[in-house]
C-alpha cells in the first residue's frame, strides 16, 4: 500500500543515513593506513556494494523529488517500473553487498580481536608493571620507614643506651654521631659528659691509689666543669702529696734517730736480722759492735744539752765515715752506737773495725769554741754456729761493752764463752730474784745513824737482804746491779717499801725505834716511774705511818739523768713530809746550781772520801762537801766510817751525822731490838 511505501521510503532513508553516520565514524576512528581502512576501502568501492548504495540513493532521491504518491499510483507506478529483472539484480547486489560488509565485519573482529588481545596484554604488562611499581614503590617505602628508623630512631636508641650504661657505671664507650642534627648534638653533649666522667673517674682511681705521678691528673676537660674539675683535682694531689710526704716523713722518723739521722734501735734490730739470715744463707759471718761514750753524762751537766747533741752528732758522722761500704751504723739509744759489719772474715776484721771507730771517736771535738775529748768503750759479739737471735746478739755485745767499761776507758772487749756463762748465771739470779720477791723471801736489814758528837743513835738505814730458802745470803752487789739494769728493781723498791712501812707500824709505841726515822734507798728507774708517788704514799698509808719518819735516799748519779723531772718528783715527796736524802754524794757531777734547784735534806758523803782522809786534798774536799751542805741548809752524813781516827777527823771537819761498822752493822729487826741499848748508847767496841 501507499502507507507500506511510505514507511519502507522512510525506513529505507533512515537506514541510509545510519550507514553514513557509521561509516563517517568509521573513517574517522581508523587510521588511513591502517589494514582496517585498506579493507574499508575494498567494501566501498565493491561492485556490489557501489551499486547498491547507488540504487538506495536513487531511489532516494526519486522519493524525495516526487513526494509519496497515494496508494493507487505508488502501487502502479511499481508495477510499471520495477521489473522483475531489475529487482532481482537488485537483490543480488544487496546480498553481495551484505557479504562484503559481513566479510569486513569479520576481518574487523579479528582485526579488533587481534588488537584486544595486544591490548589486553599490554594491560596484562601494564598491570605487572603497575604491580612491580607498586612492589618497587613498597620496598622503597619500607627501605625509607628503615633508613628513617637507622637515622633518627637507631641513634635515639643508642643515646638511651649510653644513658644506661652511663648510669651503670660503664663510662668507656662512646656514642656514634649520627641521625638528625638534634640528634647528633645530643651525642655529642653526651659523650663530652662521659669523658668529663671517665677522666673523673680515672683521676679518682689514680688519687685513690696515690699515684701521684699518673699522667692523667695532669689532663683537663674543656669547659667549665673541666676547669673545676682540674682545680679539685689539683688541690686533692696536692693533699695527697702531702700526707705522702708527711708519711714518709713519719716512716723515716720513726726508723730513723731525729738528732743524729742514724737508724734507730728498731730499725737496727730489723736490719741485723736480715743480715743474720743472709750469712747464714751466705755460709759467712758477722759482727755487732756497740760503742758506747765514756763520760759522756758531764758534758751535759756542765756544757748543757745543746753541747752533748753536738757531740752524739759528730761522733755519728765520725762512725760513719769510717766502717766499711755497706755496714749498718744505728743509735741504740743515749750515747751508746750499733755497727753491724756485714760480712767479716774473722774475728780480727771485727776488732780492727772496732780500733778504727775508737781511734775517730777520741779526735777532739769543736764545741762553741771549746774542744772535747771523748772516748769510747766497744764491745763486739760474732755470730756463730750457735745460730743467735738479733736480740741476743744485741745482748751479747752490750755485754761485751760492759767487760770493756769495767777494764777502763777506751777498751774494746768480744763477748766469748765466760761472758756468756756470765750472762747465764746473771739471767738466772733475775728469774730467781723475781721469784724471791713474788714469794716474799727477801728480808729487811737496819743500820743505824749516830750524832757526831753525841754518838747517839738518831736514824736508820734499810737495807734488803736476801737469804734463798736452805741456801746462803746473796751479796747485795751479786743482785741489786742484775735488778737496776731492768725494772725488776722497781719490783724491788715497792717491796722494800712495803716491808719497811710494816716494820715501822710494828715499832709504833717503841721508846726508842717508834719515832726514829728510816731510810730507804730509791733506784733511778723507779724515781722516774710514773708509780712512785702512789707506791710510796700507799705503802706508808697502808700501814698507818706517818711520812716524816720516811727518808728517800737517791744516788747523785741517778738525779743527773733528768734533774727538772726529778726535782718535781722529789718536791712533791717532800711536799707531803717525806724528807730526801742525796746517796753517795761527790762522786757524781753535781754542781752548786743543782743543789740549789733540788729539795734536799741531807747529803751523805761516800765512803770512799772518808777511807782516804789521811790524804790532805780528800780532807779538803769533805770539808768543802761539809760547808756547801750546811749553807744550803741541809746536814751532812759520812758513810762508811770504820776507825775512830775516821770520826774524829770528820767530827772536827763539821760533819753532822756517822754511818759505818764503827757504830754497827746492817742487822735484822729481832737483833737489832736486842741489841737497842748498846746501839743507842754509843759506839761500839
Amino acid at each position: 500500500t501507499a502507507a507500506d511505501a511510505i514507511v519502507a521510503a522512510e525506513q529505507l532513508m533512515s537506514a541510509r543515513r545510519a550507514y553514513d553516520v557509521f561509516r563517517d565514524e568509521l573513517v574517522g576512528q581508523v587510521d588511513p593506513g591502517s589494514e582496517v581502512a585498506a579493507q574499508w576501502s575494498a567494501v566501498e568501492s565493491d561492485p556490489d556494494v557501489v551499486g547498491l548504495f547507488g540504487r538506495v540513493d536513487a531511489q532516494i532521491a526519486t522519493l524525495v523529488d516526487d513526494g509519496v504518491p497515494d496508494d493507487d499510483q505508488a502501487t502502479d507506478r511499481s508495477l510499471t517500473e520495477l521489473d522483475i529483472t531489475g529487482e532481482a539484480e537488485f537483490f543480488l547486489q544487496s546480498i553481495g553487498a551484505v557479504d562484503r560488509h559481513v566479510a569486513f565485519t569479520d576481518a574487523t573482529a579479528d582485526l579488533v580481536k587481534v588488537e584486544a588481545d595486544a591490548l589486553h596484554e599490554a594491560a596484562d604488562a601494564t598491570r605487572d608493571a603497575t604491580m612491580l611499581t607498586v612492589a618497587v614503590l613498597s620496598v622503597l617505602s619500607i627501605l625509607g620507614i628503615v633508613i628513617a628508623g637507622r637515622w633518627v630512631v637507631s641513634p635515639l636508641r643508642a643515646l638511651g643506651d649510653g644513658v644506661e650504661r652511663m648510669r651503670g657505671g660503664s663510662l668507656g664507650v662512646h656514642v656514634d654521631v649520627v641521625g638528625p642534627r638534634e640528634v647528633r648534638a645530643a651525642a655529642v653533649a653526651l659523650n663530652e659528659a662521659t669523658d668529663h666522667l671517665k677522666l673523673a673517674e680515672d683521676q679518682a682511681l689514680a688519687l685513690a691509689a696515690e699515684r701521684l705521678d699518673h699522667p692523667v691528673l695532669a689532663q683537663s676537660a674543656p669547659g667549665a666543669l673541666g676547669a673545676s674539675l682540674q682545680q679539685a683535682v689539683g688541690r686533692l694531689t696536692e693533699s695527697l702529696a702531702e700526707r705522702e710526704a708527711y708519711r714518709h716523713r713519719l716512716a723515716h722518723e720513726a726508723a730513723h734517730d731525729g738528732l743524729t739521722g742514724l737508724a734507730n734501735r728498731n730499725a737496727s734490730l730489723l736490719e741485723l736480722s736480715s743480715a743474720i739470715a743472709r750469712v747464714r744463707r751466705a755460709g759467712t759471718e758477722l759482727a755487732v759492735l756497740i760503742v758506747d761514750l765514756d763520760g759522756f753524762k758531764p758534758v751535759n751537766e756542765q756544757r748543757g744539752h745543746a753541747a752533748g747533741d753536738r757531740v752524739l752528732r759528730t761522733v755519728a758522722q765520725r762512725i760513719s765515715g769510717v766502717v766499711r761500704e755497706g755496714d749498718h751504723v744505728g743509735r741504740l739509744g743515749g750515747d751508746q752506737f750499733v755497727v753491724i759489719a756485714e760480712p767479716v772474715r774473722s774475728l780480727d776484721e771485727a776488732v780492727e773495725v772496732a780500733h778504727r771507730i775508737r781511734s775517730t771517736v777520741a779526735g777532739p771535738i769543736e764545741v762553741d769554741d771549746t774542744q772535747i775529748s771523748m772516748s769510747a768503750s766497744i764491745g763486739i759479739a760474732l755470730a756463730d754456729a750457735a745460730g743467735l737471735s738479733a736480740d741476743e746478739m744485741i745482748r751479747d755485745a752490750d755485754l761485751a761493752v760492759l767487760q770493756a767499761k769495767s777494764a777502763g776507758p777506751g777498751h774494746v772487749e768480744v763477748c766469748d764463752a765466760e761472758a756468756r756463762s756470765q750472762l747465764h748465771h746473771r739471767v738466772g739470779i733475775e728469774q730467781s730474784l723475781r721469784d724471791a720477791i713474788a714469794r716474799d723471801e727477801l728480808e729487811m736489814h737496819y743500820q743505824s745513824v749516830t750524832d757526831a758528837r753525841s754518838k747517839q743513835t738518831v736514824s736508820l738505814e734499810a737495807l734488803v737482804r736476801w737469804v734463798p730458802p736452805g741456801g746462803k745470803m746473796v751479796p747485795p752487789d751479786a743482785f741489786i746491779p742484775i735488778a737496776e739494769r731492768t725494772d725488776l728493781i722497781v719490783d724491788l723498791d715497792r717491796w722494800v717499801l712495803r716491808a719497811v712501812a710494816r716494820q715501822m707500824a710494828a715499832w709504833t709505841g717503841h721508846p726508842q725505834l717508834g719515832s726514829l726515822p728510816v731510810a730507804v734507798n730509791l733506784s733511778a728507774r723507779h724515781l722516774s716511774a710514773p708509780t712512785l708517788i702512789a707506791d710510796v704514799l700507799d705503802a706508808l698509808r697502808d700501814h698507818g705511818v706517818a711520812p716524816h719518819r720516811l727518808v728517800l735516799e737517791i744516788t747523785e748519779s741517778a738525779l743527773l739523768g733528768d734533774l727538772d723531772r726529778a726535782a718535781r718528783r722529789l718536791a712533791e715527796l717532800r711536799g707531803y713530809g717525806i724528807r730526801i736524802a742525796i746517796d753517795d754524794f761527790g762522786t757524781g757531777y753535781t754542781s752548786l746550781s743543782h743543789l740549789r734547784r733540788l729539795p734536799v735534806d741531807v747529803l751523805k758523803i761516800d765512803r770512799s772520801f772518808v777511807a782516804n782522809l789521811d790524804r790532805s786534798d780528800d780532807r779538803s774536799l769533805v770539808k768543802l762537801i761539809v760547808e756547801t751542805g750546811h749553807l744550803l741548809g741541809v746536814s751532812v752524813t759520812a758513810e762508811g766510817v770504820e776507825t775512830s781516827e775516821q770520826s774524829d777527823i770528820l767530827e772536827d771537819l763539821g760533819s753532822d751525822h756517822l754511818q759505818g761498822y764503827r757504830f754497827s752493822r746492817p742487822v735484822d729487826a729481832a737483833t737489832l731490838e736486842t741489841a737497842l741499848a748498846p746501839v743507842l748508847a754509843g759506839p761500839a767496841a
